[in-house]
């Protein structure tokens, strides 16, 4: 994805966060969502690149069902043989992991 447009996407979010909290009320992501509007609108080219990066997205997703659908996968995939079934495969693919959502501080207080 475009860096500039998800960083304005982050922005306009934090900034209605921020806004909120000076102001001692509840955030209201309808302004953040307008406030990113108006930056999508006046920056076009960010939006095709959005648009373009999604489309390769979908193209590569459409080949993995492809490729799954044909009991054949790429090297890329090799982890996960045909010979797998579907659901083991599903299951080892969507089985959380615990080490990605430590946090990466200690936040033990002394």
């Amino acid at each position: 994805m475009s860096t500039s447009f998800m960083r304005s996407y982050a922005e306009a979010s934090f900034h209605e966060q921020l806004d909120a909290a000076l102001e001692g009320r509840a955030a209201d992501q309808r302004q953040a969502m307008q406030a990113f509007a108006v930056h999508a609108a006046a920056n076009p080219r960010e939006m095709r690149e959005v648009g373009l990066a999604t489309q390769e997205i979908f193209k590569d997703v459409a080949s993995q069902l492809k490729d799954a659908q044909a009991g054949s996968y790429s090297s890329a995939y090799g982890q996960y043989p045909s010979q797998v079934a579907p659901r083991e495969r599903m299951s080892a693919a969507t089985k959380p992991n615990y080490e990605a959502t430590r946090p990466m501080t200690d936040l033990r207080r002394d």
